[in-house]
């Protein structure tokens, strides 16, 4: 039989076991909760740079008309990769001459931005979008709404635009 001293000091030493092993658990929460943070944090800064991105983009869209058609194109080429750079790229020219032709005017905004997914690589960006289009045809206005569904991937450190769908 045990010694009431040694009954003691096993549950002295247990006391102390459970003490160290509850303190290397909240030590390892501790870190698992940082690092969850700054992969969280990360996130956001995506989220943030993509729907940034993805918002120009539309209002360059949006607002392109004759007088500003060449530098509206070039922001959008600027954050534009394949293939939507290629698409852009060879319709600007025409689009511009047609801009030009009609005396288009434009203005408009943002009315919603979204991301439907986004992770390491890509991402996907729905932009609800008003604006007013002025021609020739129709000199006092007409209102025009767009839902975009625009593709993202990342490319040499930063969100690149692939693809622009109208969204139903």
């Amino acid at each position: 039989m045990a010694a009431p001293t040694d009954v003691g000091r096993r549950r002295g030493r247990l006391a102390v076991v459970a003490v160290a092993l509850l303190l290397v658990v909240a030590v390892a929460a501790a870190v698992l909760s940082v690092l969850a943070w700054r992969g969280t944090a990360g996130t956001g800064a995506d989220r943030d740079e993509a729907t940034a991105v993805a918002s120009q983009v539309v209002r360059d869209f949006i607002g392109i008309d004759a007088d500003n058609a060449k530098g509206n194109v070039e922001n959008m080429l600027a954050v534009a990769t394949d293939p939507f750079r290629t698409e852009l790229g060879r319709f600007s020219e025409v689009f511009g001459a047609i801009l030009a032709q009609g005396k288009v005017r434009a203005e408009g905004g943002i009315d919603a931005v979204g991301i439907e997914h986004i992770d390491a690589d890509t991402a996907t960006v729905l932009v609800s979008a008003s604006t007013t289009v002025r021609n020739t045809e129709v000199p006092d206005g007409a209102p025009r709404d767009f839902r975009l569904l625009l593709g993202l991937r990342h490319e040499d450190g930063a969100w690149k635009v692939s693809t622009v769908e109208v969204a139903p």
